[in-house]
């Protein structure tokens, strides 16, 4: 066996130069100082065999503070070196620098924290990263990142309340001065270490084994550390956390922190542990710490020692029997340890189950030699409870490394306390406004002007042992009440207290309490001052002037002086009266207000009012604006009118009147749309038709019943038109004029076209929006040029004297007149007159003329046949004229 311990000793300390890491655990502390002032520990242990010195003490760490709620960072502390120390073993006898070597680092400052700003509800947490653990742990993945592997670094994690709540300071120190684990374990043999830590503000703390923390990479000191929540290490198989080390029976700690296991195999094993802060009840805090514990091959220890306990009467205890004392024996016993092995030996004594402090057992004496130890053993007269039996471990101890063998005899005790009477409680009886029973007490008072009433309670021990009077109220506070105690006397055997109650209503609210259980404890200080109290209820009632209740009400709204039911739709107006009255003349507050909703949010106009004892009368005007609604969110709104009223004790009485408004979407009928000719134009079926040069005119209007803005507009707007038209807008109603002299290019090289126009009305009605459509056909023809009917003359005669056909021009006589009207084809969009043009037989220009109205007389021409062409913009006529003389 100490080859194989020596052998493991040997490897350990090789690996040394192959590895850089030093991580063994640690944890966080937070310790209030005073004012704003704290003190933040950040404690590291730090592995001496396999740490890689040069991470020792650098860099220095800097811990963040989270708000747990949304992890965002409140402020980041740096933590100077403050100092180190050896981790010391059990039995100092036993060091073994070799094998467990751990220094304990302090780094540490103090911090100002200003409660306003860490008072979010959530808490808060303080976190610092480090890597890598050691490379030699057997249960987690812990390699060399610069080689590849893959590192397991250590998240230092406190989680701490918030600094207000309930709208007050909360004081509070974290868990403290953990005994860190010094020794190492033994294949096969039961393993133990206390790993309870105190709390300065009394809380209660509750351990558990969990999940060491991990960080989110191998950088060997992040900055900021990352937010929570964190990764958890990676198991080596068959590892985990029901099976840290396999031992039999594996790793656990006990809710009290001790930390027990029966190791199986050699190595290094990672472990954390947790440790919950609980305050009345409720968690407000944890602190995490992270631990290695070695496990090695160790020397047979031999046998454990002997042990046993020798009775008043010489006989031997057996563990099972109950050892019984009567209140007047020697309650003694005597405990021995003896060790086969020669060794030096200890003794420990045990409680099973209950706080030793409340209940003591005296080693009256020792005498001990090399191998053996003997020790009177009595117990005190009171058990720590009452006539029930109680157990004590009593253990022997040797000296065997890391950690003593130890044989256990469980004792269970059964003892007789001293005989003590309960105290009586009496009280002095009332004739009027009482009535009694054993154990409670009923009281009634009448309030008028005030008044002080005395609860005389009286107390006696038979024993003649000092007693005391605890009274309280059950939820609530006596001297909120106007009660109070007074102690009148306190002597041996006698005690007197008085309960005074002044209960005048207008110094004291009797307000929604009128009344009150109270509760009377009396307990005696006997011997063994166990929790016996003598209880009495005492029940007080106030009997308030009578009063009538106001009362609320609308004329308007019916008979129902509780709940009215309105349901309307949007762009209406609703007004109603609101009343209150109260019959005692007590001055009345008549108001009102909405319950999901401000009344000037939604432009609702009332005024509450107030006034002595006649009926009072307040007026709801209200109109709902389409605009400030949505009903797809809210649909209904709830209103509350309500009275009060102030009598003699000021109590206030309230009468509600609740009107729910249901809403819903406005009407919207449909538009009347209209088109009109004007200016002489005429509309068949919607259409009108005209000819170029010709103008049009029409009027469209359009109105709305409810109301509504309305827009009227003209939809695909040709703007090469040449049409005029204004959209237009307006309230309830709206028109505006279509208006067209057409021009050629409207035409688009046509001799006709039609168009259609589309006209919209549309309003802003806020629910249901309307739209209609007026359409307008228009049909543009050009004008008829008569080309069909052009025949010019091809004669004429300016020389024979008959006063006929004595010029070339476009002209014949109108029918039955003597009238000449012209016969060129008319100017229209398909062509427009430019020219006359003559010439002879040799194209001789004779005769040029832009006049449609031209006359050639043939002067200075001989007669002969003329050629000439007739020029319009788009087309060109050909022809003969034939001069004769």
């Amino acid at each position: 066996m100490k080859k194989s311990l020596l052998l493991l000793i040997f490897i350990l300390a090789c690996k040394v130069s192959s590895f850089a890491s030093h991580i063994v655990g640690g944890e966080f502390e937070l310790v209030y100082l005073s004012g704003n002032s704290y003190r933040l520990n950040l404690i590291i242990y730090f592995d001496e065999i396999n740490g890689n010195p040069g991470a020792k003490y650098e860099p220095t760490p800097i811990a963040w503070i989270y708000r747990k709620s949304d992890n965002t960072p409140m402020r980041q502390v740096t933590l100077p070196f403050r100092s180190e120390t050896k981790v010391i073993y059990s039995l100092p006898d036993c060091q073994n620098d070799n094998v467990v070597n751990t220094t304990r680092m302090v780094f540490s400052d103090v911090i100002s924290m200003n409660p306003e700003d860490f008072a979010d509800p959530g808490g808060y947490y303080i976190a610092w990263q480090r890597c890598c653990r050691n490379y030699t742990i057997r249960n987690i993945i812990s390699e060399d990142p610069d080689t590849g592997g893959v590192g397991a670094g250590q998240t230092f994690y406190l989680e701490i309340p918030p600094l207000i709540r309930n709208g007050e300071r909360f004081i509070n120190s974290s868990p403290q001065l953990f005994p860190p684990l010094s020794d190492y374990a033994c294949v096969g043999r039961s393993f133990y270490a206390d790993f309870t830590g105190t709390d300065i503000d009394g809380d209660s703390l509750v351990y558990s084994l969990v999940e060491p923390l991990n960080t989110p990479s191998a950088e060997p000191h992040p900055q900021p550390p990352s937010r929570a929540p964190y990764p958890r290490i990676n198991w080596i198989t068959s590892y985990n956390l029901d099976n840290i080390m396999h031992g039999e029976p594996d790793l656990y700690i006990s809710r009290k922190g001790l930390l027990k296991v029966t190791p199986t195999e050699t190595g290094l094993f990672v472990f954390a542990v947790k440790c919950e802060e609980f305050r009345d009840g409720e968690k407000i805090g944890e602190v995490r710490r992270d631990f290695q514990m070695v496990v090695v091959d160790c020397p047979d220890p031999g046998d454990p020692p002997d042990l046993g306990i020798k009775l008043a009467d010489g006989s031997t205890y057996q563990e099972g029997d109950v050892l019984k004392f009567l209140a007047d024996d020697d309650k003694c016993v005597e405990f021995y340890v003896k060790d086969e092995k020669g060794g030096a030996v200890n003794l420990n004594i045990d409680p099973v189950g209950y706080d030793d402090e409340n209940f003591s057992i005296d080693i009256l004496g020792t005498s001990a030699s090399r191998d053996s130890l003997y020790a009177r053993v009595c117990f005190t007269d009171c058990p720590p409870e009452k006539d029930l039996p109680f157990q004590v471990d009593f253990i022997g101890l040797d000296h065997t490394c890391p950690q003593p063998l130890q044989d256990t005899v469980r004792m269970t005790v059964l003892i007789t306390p001293p005989d003590n009477d309960l105290p009586e409680l009496e009280h002095r009886e009332d004739a009027v406004g009482a009535y009694s029973g054993s154990n409670f007490r009923y009281i009634e008072v009448q309030e008028a002007a005030g008044g002080l009433k005395i609860v005389d309670l009286l107390g006696s021990d038979a024993n003649n042992d000092f007693m005391e009077f605890t009274i309280t109220g059950k939820d609530f506070d006596l001297s909120e009440y106007g009660m109070s105690v007074i102690d009148k006397r306190n002597t041996a055997g006698e005690v007197q207290s008085w309960l005074e109650w002044n209960y005048d209503c207008q110094q004291i609210s009797f307000d929604g309490k009128t009344e009150f259980e109270i509760l009377v404890s009396l307990e005696d200080e006997d011997d063994c001052d166990y929790d016996e109290p003598v209880i009495m209820t005492l029940y007080l009632k106030i009997n308030l002037p009578p009063n009538t209740n106001p009362e609320v009400f609308s004329n308007n709204l019916g008979s129902s002086n509780e709940y009215v039911r309105i349901e309307t739709p949007l762009n209406e107006s609703i007004s109603f009266d609101v009343k209150g009255r109260d019959l005692d003349g007590d001055r009345i507050v008549l108001n009102g207000q909405g319950a999901n909703f401000d009344f000037p949010r939604y432009n609702i106009f009332y005024t509450g009012t107030s006034g002595q004892g006649t009926v009072l009368n307040t007026q709801l005007n209200w109109y709902l604006d389409c605009k400030l609604f949505n009903l797809e969110e809210q649909d209904s709104l709830r209103a509350y009118f309500f009275i009060e009223d102030d009598d003699k004790c000021e109590i206030t009485n309230r009468d509600t009147l609740t009107v729910d408004f249901i809403l819903s979407p406005p009407a919207n009928s449909e538009f009347l749309f209209t088109m009109r000719g004007i200016q002489g134009t005429s509309i068949n079926n919607n259409r009108v038709h005209m000819m170029m040069g010709e103008k049009m005119a029409v009027n469209l209007t359009g109105s709305d019943f409810e109301g509504d803005y309305l827009s009227l507009e003209l939809i695909d707007r040709d703007e090469e038109l040449s049409y005029q038209f204004e959209n237009a807008q307006g309230q309830s109603t709206v028109s505006s004029v279509f208006s067209w002299i057409p021009q050629c290019s409207d035409l688009k090289g046509e001799s006709s076209q039609e168009y259609l126009l589309q006209f919209v009305l549309s309003d802003d009605h806020c629910y249901y929006p309307k739209k209609d459509t007026l359409d307008l056909y228009v049909t543009i023809d050009d004008i008829d040029n008569k080309e069909d009917q052009f025949l010019p003359p091809n004669v004429f005669t300016p020389d024979n004297g008959d006063d006929k056909n004595d010029y070339f021009g476009m002209y014949r006589h109108v029918e039955g007149s003597e009238e000449l009207e012209n016969i060129l084809p008319l100017d229209n969009c398909a062509g427009v007159f430019d020219k006359i043009v003559i010439v002879n037989r040799w194209g001789n220009v004779v005769f040029e003329s832009n006049d449609r109205e031209f006359k050639w007389d043939g002067k200075g021409s001989p007669g002969g046949v003329y050629f000439y062409y007739i020029q319009y913009s788009q087309m060109r006529f050909r022809g003969a004229i034939t001069l004769l003389r």
